[in-house]
């Protein structure tokens, strides 16, 4: 998702997340729009699509799934 774009995302999914499937999230109290890792049900890190980076998500620390996103737009 290029910079400056604006993300339509979908606060209702109620649905366990979806491995390489794209969500807002708030990790130590950061948002982040990133693809999900997920095995089993468990969010295992944040993928960026920028650069391949992983960050690993700690289970001490505050996770939580805002929405996923399902479309973005850009001004040409």
């Amino acid at each position: 998702i290029p910079d400056g774009s604006v993300v339509l995302i979908n606060e209702a999914v109620a649905a366990p997340p979806v491995n390489g499937k794209i969500y807002l999230v708030c990790y130590r109290d950061e948002l982040f729009i990133k693809r999900l890792k997920v095995k089993e049900g468990r969010v295992l890190s944040l993928i960026s699509d920028f650069d391949g980076s992983e960050v690993p998500i700690k289970k001490s620390e505050y996770f939580n799934i805002i929405g996923r996103a399902i479309w973005y737009g850009k001004d040409l």
